[in-house]
């Protein structure tokens, strides 16, 4: 699971502090892999290598909402809501997280070993 604490400015000017949480299931990673031509890591690498940035932002975008969620109180569940998700995308909270990570290679390789569990990030390449 991946943390972050966000300060941010709201839609009324006043200053914000949120936590968000970020987490994808092996499920969900399988479902993200399969709907790649050729899997993920060639998806990406593909987009890498041809620098397209709209296919770059497009990812971005859909592994952040895909991502986002609350961690129940108890620890034992990680609850997805597409209300909450849909709210949270019409944020600041999203705008701040989106350009940190379109800005930023290295937050963004934290990001992602962060939001996947931790079997799957000691398997992905340095």
């Amino acid at each position: 699971m991946f943390t972050e604490k966000v300060k941010y400015t709201d839609f009324d000017g006043e200053e914000q502090e949120r936590t968000l949480f970020f987490h994808l299931s092996k499920p969900e990673l399988a479902r993200l892999n399969l709907s790649s031509s050729g899997g993920l890591d060639k998806f990406v690498n593909k987009i890498i290598e041809t620098r397209d940035g709209e296919q770059l932002i497009n990812l971005f975008e859909k592994i952040i909402q895909m991502s986002y969620g609350e961690k129940s109180l108890d620890g034992q569940r990680f609850i997805k809501d597409p209300e909450a998700t849909k709210a949270f995308a019409e944020s600041p909270a999203y705008e701040f997280m989106f350009m940190k990570l379109a800005r930023d290679a290295d937050y963004a390789a934290k990001f992602i070993r962060g939001i996947v569990p931790p079997d799957v990030a000691a398997q992905m390449p340095k």
